[in-house]
């Protein structure tokens, strides 16, 4: 009876794990959940000899598989462009995505005093964004946003790590993120910044 209890709440599991994924944003994400949860319930069909079901599932682990192994090993094509608030094409996006900004960014909408703005392009699209002020050597960000289908910190790390000139030729040395919220801390150290704690706000630093 245990066993069999066992079994029926590996099934609901299973089929929640792969709710979940459906709601994903990112695809990455959604191809993580859907393989854990299909696994599952390849699982859970041969110990209850539904093999229709082990089959279909055991054939999404292996689709899972394959897309998670191109996600990896694509080679993307990052650029960035230099911008400001008059940009037309810098408003569209501001505009589209202001619905999800709003809340942990309030004052999106407000221009900063030495204000400084890259969009970052993926594949030739809008993978996110940056907004900062700049005083003397340092970039005090205001904004560092991804946008849902290009949350893997790649984006960020060819910002911060790998292309991080376009700091350097403005004579920036510093850059300072004060995170809206928790979930940015582990963005924030992936992609080499060292956490401090500046007048009892939790910041991230990183020295260029």
């Amino acid at each position: 009876m245990d066993t069999i209890n066992y079994v029926e709440w590996a099934g609901y599991t299973a089929s929640v794990i792969v709710a979940i994924s459906l709601t994903m944003t990112s695809m990455i994400k959604l191809r993580w959940f859907n393989l854990f949860g299909s696994s599952i319930f390849t699982i859970y069909g041969f110990i209850i000899e539904a093999y229709p079901i082990a089959l279909v599932n055991g054939f999404i682990v292996g689709v899972n598989i394959v897309f998670l192994f191109k996600m990896y090993h694509k080679k993307d094509y990052f650029t960035m462009l230099e911008t400001d608030r008059n940009d037309p094409y810098f408003q569209s996006c501001l505009s589209f995505y202001k619905d999800q900004l709003i809340t942990e960014y309030p004052e999106i909408e407000s221009p900063l005093e030495n204000e400084s703005i890259i969009l970052i392009l993926r594949d030739m699209t809008v993978a996110g964004f940056c907004i900062g002020s700049i005083h003397n050597d340092t970039l005090s960000l205001k904004l560092d946003y991804a946008t849902p289908p290009y949350r893997d910190f790649k984006t960020g790390k060819y910002l911060f790590e790998h292309n991080n000139n376009i700091f350097k030729q403005k004579g920036i040395t510093r850059i300072i993120a004060i995170p809206p919220a928790s979930h940015y801390y582990q963005y924030y150290k992936s992609v080499g910044f060292k956490e401090e704690n500046r007048d009892g706000k939790k910041s991230f630093i990183l020295n260029i």
